[in-house]
C-alpha cells in the first residue's frame, strides 16, 4: 500500500520541477510522526488512557436552577483543581494515596464503560444537575434524575465529591 502511495503521489509531482537543495522534490517524503511523552503507560494496561500520557481524570456538574458550571481536574500524582465558573472560584488539593490509587483503578476499569442502566423513570425531570466524567478519550455521563450509569461512574463520583471541593 506504502508503494501505491508513492507511486501516486510521485505521478503528481511536475516533470521539470527543481530538486535543488531547498527547492521542491520530485520524491515525496514521509509525513512526521509525533511521538506522545515518555510515561510509565503500557498500551497493555487496560485503561483507556493513551500510551505515553498521563492519566488525567476530569469530573463536571453542570446545569440546576442557577445552571450551575463546575469541573474537577484530577492529575495523574494526586494534585486537583477545582473550578466553579458561575461563582469565579478555584481551589486545589491533592488526593491521599490509598485515594488516588482506588480512582485510578476505577478509571482504567471496564466498569466505567459499561452498558448504562435506566437513569430515571421517564427521562423527565426539571432542573437537573448533569455529571460526566472524562478519562482519557472516554467520556461517561448522567443526570440526577435516577442511577448513575454503571456501578464504577457512582463509585467515581462519591470519591470525587468527598475527597475534592465538588
Amino acid at each position: 500500500m506504502a508503494a501505491a502511495l508513492t507511486a501516486a503521489l510521485a505521478a503528481c509531482a511536475s516533470p521539470g520541477a527543481d530538486t535543488g537543495a531547498g527547492g521542491p522534490s520530485s520524491t515525496p517524503s514521509a509525513p512526521a510522526t509525533a511521538q506522545p511523552p515518555a510515561s510509565s503507560a503500557s498500551p497493555d494496561d487496560g485503561s483507556r488512557v493513551k500510551p505515553g500520557y498521563a492519566l488525567q481524570i476530569i469530573v463536571t456538574k453542570t446545569g440546576g436552577f442557577a445552571g450551575l458550571e463546575q469541573k474537577v481536574v484530577i492529575a495523574e500524582d494526586g494534585s486537583w483543581t477545582f473550578t466553579d465558573s458561575r461563582a469565579g472560584k478555584t481551589e486545589t488539593g491533592k488526593l491521599a494515596t490509598a485515594k488516588l490509587q482506588q480512582l485510578q483503578t476505577l478509571a482504567k476499569s471496564d466498569g466505567l464503560t459499561a452498558p448504562p442502566g435506566k437513569t430515571g423513570e421517564n427521562g423527565n425531570c426539571a432542573d437537573m444537575f448533569m455529571f460526566g466524567i472524562t478519562v482519557g478519550d472516554t467520556v461517561t455521563s448522567t443526570d440526577d434524575c435516577g442511577r448513575a450509569p454503571n456501578q464504577a461512574f457512582e463509585d467515581i463520583l462519591a470519591l470525587v465529591v468527598e475527597e475534592t471541593a465538588l
